[in-house]
């Protein structure tokens, strides 16, 4: 479970960002909202990669347990 939430967790700033873009490409050039979107991105591309690993480690190491 822990595993599934912590990489969770590093995504909200993410998501914040996000949703906020509206707000922040106001204030700053549009660089700054490529730069969220390349972020977003990455950060979700890693908790994919985690939750995944973690979910069949977790799989495989039951299933030799039995």
């Amino acid at each position: 479970f822990l595993v599934v939430l912590i990489p969770v967790l590093f995504y909200f700033p993410v998501l914040i960002l996000r949703n906020n873009l509206a707000a922040i490409v106001d204030i700053t050039a549009n660089s700054v909202r490529f730069f969220i979107l390349i972020l977003s991105i990455i950060v979700m591309s890693l908790i994919d990669v985690t939750v995944y690993t973690a979910i069949t480690t977790l799989y495989l190491l039951k299933r030799e347990a039995q």
